[in-house]
C-alpha cells in the first residue's frame, strides 16, 4: 500500500511539469526574461524524469541523468536570479563556481556516485536566495499586490521545492539503500515537486511583457 503510493506520487510529480510547460509555451511571446530559465527547468524536468525512469528500469542505476539535471538546474536558477536581482553579476559568477566544483566532485567520485551533502548544500544556497528574492521584492515594490508578480510565484516555488528537497537529500546517505528500502524520503521531494510545478504555473500564467 504505501509503496502503490509512493508510486503515485512519483507519477504526479511527473505530470505536474506539464502545467508549467503547457501554460509558459501558450504565453511564451509574453515571457520576461525572469520567466524563460523557469520554462526551461520544466522542460527539463519532464525530459530527465521519463528518461530516468527509462534508464532505471533497463539499466538500474541512472544517477548520471541525476547529476545532469542537478547541474543544468544550478545554472538556469542562477540565470533567473541574475534578472530578478538586477543583473547582478555574482549570482552567475557563484552558480558557475558552484557547477566547477561539483563536476570536479563527479571527477573523484564518479558518476555512478552520489554526494547528498554537496546537494543539499544547494538547496540551502537557493533557499538563502529565496530569502533575498523576497526582501528584493519587497525593496522595489513594484506591484501594489505582490501576487501580481510571476516573479514572487517563481520565488516561492523554489523555496518551497528546495525546502522539500533539502529533507530528502539530507537524509538520504542515512535511510536509502540499494535494495529500495527507505524510498519514503523521496515522498517530500515528489510533494515538494508537485507544488513548485503548480506555483510555477501560476507564475508563468501572471506573465506581463518583457521590457
Amino acid at each position: 500500500m504505501y509503496i502503490g503510493m509512493e508510486k503515485i506520487l512519483q507519477i504526479t510529480a511527473l505530470l505536474s511539469t506539464l502545467f508549467p510547460i503547457s501554460i509558459g509555451l501558450i504565453n511564451y511571446k509574453r515571457i520576461a526574461r525572469t520567466g524563460r530559465p523557469i520554462l526551461a527547468i520544466s522542460l527539463l524536468s519532464f525530459c530527465c524524469d521519463i528518461l530516468s525512469y527509462i534508464w532505471a528500469l533497463y539499466f538500474r542505476n541512472n544517477y548520471w541523468i541525476i547529476h545532469f539535471f542537478i547541474i543544468a538546474q544550478l545554472l538556469f536558477l542562477c540565470v533567473f536570479y541574475f534578472e530578478f536581482l538586477g543583473r547582478q553579476k555574482y549570482t552567475i559568477i557563484l552558480g558557475i563556481l558552484f557547477a566547477l566544483y561539483y563536476l570536479f566532485e563527479l571527477y573523484i567520485l564518479g558518476i555512478r556516485q552520489i554526494n547528498s551533502l554537496t546537494i543539499s548544500l544547494e538547496c540551502i544556497f537557493f533557499i538563502i536566495y529565496g530569502i533575498i528574492g523576497y526582501y528584493y521584492l519587497f525593496q522595489q515594490q513594484q506591484y501594489f499586490f505582490i501576487d501580481k508578480s510571476p516573479e514572487f510565484w517563481y520565488n516561492t516555488a523554489i523555496v518551497c521545492y528546495f525546502s522539500g528537497a533539502l529533507f530528502s537529500w539530507s537524509m538520504f546517505s542515512y535511510l536509502h539503500h540499494q535494495d529500495g528500502s527507505g524510498a519514503g524520503i523521496w515522498a517530500f521531494h515528489n510533494i515538494a515537486n508537485i507544488l513548485k510545478n503548480i506555483l510555477f504555473a501560476i507564475g508563468l500564467w501572471k506573465v506581463r511583457a518583457a521590457v
